[in-house]
């Protein structure tokens, strides 16, 4: 199931090679607020996401919410 579980609420989310603040940036740009994905992995402050276009990084789950209203 591809669909989007989460969307982001940040203005600017930056994906991660891994779920650390210190690990590099996963693309040269980060997430623009509204950004779909659905989440992979939970652990601690991160959730590993994949994107429309399958790629994958991790994201601080302050900058996300779940569809639906639930926040993280």
């Amino acid at each position: 199931d591809n669909s989007p579980q989460a969307v982001v609420v940040a203005a600017h989310a930056t994906a991660r090679a891994s779920d650390s603040i210190h690990s590099p940036m996963r693309f040269s740009e980060p997430l623009p607020e509204g950004t779909e994905l659905e989440i992979i992995e939970s652990r601690a402050e991160w959730a590993q996401v994949r994107l429309a276009d399958n790629r994958e990084a991790w994201v601080a789950l302050s900058a996300l919410e779940r569809l639906g209203g639930d926040s993280m």
